[in-house]
C-alpha cells in the first residue's frame, strides 16, 4: 500500500509540475505577445529554471517545473521569433 501511496505522490509531481510549466510559459507568452515580442518570453523561463536550480531550491515540484519550463522555453525560442516575422503588426513596411 504504501508503494502505491508513493508512486501516486511521484505521478502527481511529475503531472503538476508539467501543468505549473505550462501555464507559466503560457502566461508569459501571453504578456510578451502583447508587446510583440513572444520571445523574450523564453528567454524568462529558462532565466527561472537557470535561478532555481542555481539557489538550490529543495522542493522537488518547483525543480520538475523548473525543469519543465527551461525545456518549453528552449522550445518557444524559435516559435516567438517566427511569430514575430510572420505577424502582420511587426511588419516593416
Amino acid at each position: 500500500m504504501m508503494m502505491l501511496r508513493i508512486m501516486a505522490e511521484a505521478l502527481g509531481q511529475v503531472i503538476g509540475g508539467l501543468v505549473a510549466a505550462a501555464l507559466f510559459c503560457w502566461l508569459f507568452w501571453s504578456a510578451f505577445k502583447l508587446v510583440r515580442h513572444p520571445e523574450v518570453s523564453a528567454a524568462l523561463c529558462v532565466a527561472i529554471a537557470i535561478l532555481v536550480w542555481a539557489f538550490g531550491l529543495s522542493s522537488p515540484l518547483l525543480r520538475l517545473t523548473s525543469v519543465y519550463a527551461g525545456m518549453f522555453g528552449v522550445w518557444l525560442w524559435p516559435a516567438g521569433l517566427s511569430w514575430r516575422r510572420e505577424h502582420p503588426w511587426t511588419m516593416r513596411k
